[in-house]
């Protein structure tokens, strides 16, 4: 049964395909939740355990993110796009992080737990918040215009579930807890 479900779940990730896709991959549809389970991946390879640590990883994420903004646009054009036929830095990030899922999928890492990292990713796919902006600004030490690039790749906050919960406490009087 667990099998099952775990194909069902491949299935409906990776090989459903359409007349009236936006952006295919492989001949396959690119899908909403294609579009989030790639960004929770991403964001997972980016940001967990001692990732920060990595000597190019201050490269690297302003050009996730701007993969990750690129890809949205693409998918959000009411044209179709085949993502192969992008040579593209952009297009090549997003390439290799579809083929490190569909590997993850396909079982080529045996003891990777597929279902579960599936549905993180899907998960923090959808409370991904990214922001790409570039502009060119003078240099008033060099007087040169140098391009100035502002990103932001990050979860959606929390909200506190509790903050417009008003509690009042009052403490008995001790004089009536004197009285029986």
């Amino acid at each position: 049964m667990r099998q099952f479900n775990f194909l069902l779940l491949f299935i409906a990730l990776f090989l459903t395909s359409s007349a009236y896709a936006k952006v295919t991959y492989k001949e396959k549809k690119f899908e909403d939740a294609h579009l989030n389970t790639v960004k929770g991946f991403l964001y997972e390879l980016t940001h967990h355990g001692n990732a920060q640590n990595l000597p190019n990883i201050k490269v690297f994420l302003p050009k996730v993110t701007r993969a990750i903004v690129w890809l949205t646009k693409v998918h959000n054009d009411p044209k179709t796009f085949k993502l192969e036929s992008f040579k593209t830095e952009e297009a090549q990030i997003m390439k290799e992080a579809i083929i490190n899922i569909s590997d993850i999928a396909s079982g080529k890492y045996p003891d990777f737990p597929i279902e579960q990292a599936l549905a993180r990713w899907y998960e923090l796919g959808a409370q991904v918040v990214i922001e790409y902006k570039e502009k060119s600004v003078n240099n008033p030490l060099t007087g040169k215009v140098e391009k100035q690039v502002n990103w932001k790749f990050d979860l959606l906050s929390k909200k506190n579930k509790t903050k417009n919960l008003i509690f009042i406490h009052e403490t008995p009087n001790p004089v009536t807890l004197l009285i029986f």
